[in-house]
């Protein structure tokens, strides 16, 4: 049922997990607009509260998180990636924040490279984590992905544009019946995420 294609080996994941990260870090910024520049504060000369009485933390997923902001997936697979969620993990256990991890697939098919996304359990042991898995994965390999983080949550990726440019990517793309199976026998609750190019 699952249909990654078995020619792409794990060297070639290994270099293309650390081509992400130099054109991510070659890319300029923008040019669209996180819209924060329409934001105005008004400020109230009579509020008639505490600092203690605000509580910004919120529910996402049936979890509660102490702000609703979400460190969100980057990478993992190589010791350059290891580099960054450990400094990810950092941030996150200082400010409470939830974290998701990268593509977990290399470390599926590589177990010696897991350490690359275990290493932001060990430094955040109590805080909300979310491992990640591509949407042609089954519930076998979803398991092992939130086994290996003792994940609070899964994100389901869809990936279809960034496969497609891949030489080695995926080319079939029947995921729904893979989605609902997991959605329906994992124990953790699961998001299902775009990597970037929108969802339809």
């Amino acid at each position: 049922m699952n249909q990654r294609p078995q020619k792409t080996n794990n060297s070639i994941r290994h270099k293309r997990k650390d081509q992400h990260l130099e054109l991510a870090l070659a890319l300029p910024d923008g040019p669209s607009s996180a819209c924060f520049e329409d934001i105005r504060f008004e400020p109230e000369a009579l509020p008639d509260l505490s600092l203690e009485d605000i509580d910004i933390s919120t529910s996402f997923c049936g979890l509660t998180m102490k702000a609703p902001l979400l460190i969100n997936a980057l990478t993992g697979g190589t010791r350059q990636s290891a580099y960054i969620n450990a400094r990810l993990a950092q941030v996150a256990k200082q400010t409470g924040l939830g974290l998701a991890v990268g593509s977990q697939r290399i470390a599926l098919d590589d177990p010696s490279v897991a350490y690359s996304f275990k290493i932001v359990r060990s430094i955040y042991p109590k805080g909300t984590i979310f491992a990640n898995i591509g949407a042609g994965s089954n519930v076998h390999e979803a398991c092992r992905a939130v086994e290996m983080l003792a994940a609070q949550g899964l994100q389901v990726h869809l990936n279809v544009a960034q496969e497609m440019a891949m030489a080695e990517g995926d080319r079939s793309f029947y995921w729904s019946e893979h989605i609902a199976d997991i959605a329906q026998k994992i124990p953790v609750p699961i998001v299902a995420k775009e990597v970037g190019f929108g969802l339809t």
